[in-house]
């Protein structure tokens, strides 16, 4: 788990759509989600998660697309659960960014995520782009190394860094 948490117009979407263009969708397949409000719904949520991973894996999330249609109340349990075992199936390293996550209240959501976080296959890596902590086990996580954080301290910039970006911009004549 990655999470790049600071306020607004720290980098932190350039600095994670950076790493991510430079992943190779041939080899392993990686999904996007920019979250809204709107996706406070559960199965919205794992609608969108599974089209964002089916861009590049065209078999994914055909037993949550199962679950979705049935037409029955939905748990965060059983679609995480559905969300988990496809993963580990595929054999290959998945990688899901989800950006704005601190726009995400929903506690079927959170307690979904929180279920994925915990019994993640080692081939996931989920990175979450935030202004807020995400609810997550972050103390296991730590203990684990399974955590990578990246705070607006290491986004923003120094003295030297700054002056820098500015020469390169063509402004070299700024106090």
């Amino acid at each position: 788990v990655v999470i790049v948490k600071a306020p607004a117009g720290y980098g932190k979407t350039t600095l994670v759509g950076q790493w991510f263009a430079s992943l190779d969708p041939t080899v392993n397949p990686s999904g996007w989600y920019s979250l809204d409000v709107a996706d406070n719904d559960l199965a919205r949520f794992f609608t969108y998660i599974v089209a964002a991973l089916r861009l590049k894996e065209k078999e994914f999330g055909t037993t949550i697309l199962g679950q979705l249609n049935a037409g029955v109340r939905l748990s965060p349990v059983s679609l995480s659960g559905a969300f988990i075992n496809e993963t580990a199936v595929l054999g290959r390293q998945v990688h899901i960014v989800l950006d704005d996550s601190h726009l995400i209240h929903n506690s079927d959501i959170t307690d979904a995520l929180e279920q994925i976080v915990e019994n993640a296959p080692a081939n996931l890596h989920l990175v979450f782009i935030s202004r807020e902590t995400p609810k997550l086990p972050l103390g296991r996580l730590r203990v684990l190394n399974k955590l990578l954080e990246v705070s607006g301290d290491e986004l923003r910039f120094r003295g030297q860094e700054t002056g820098s970006f500015l020469s390169l911009a063509g402004h070299t004549k700024l106090s």
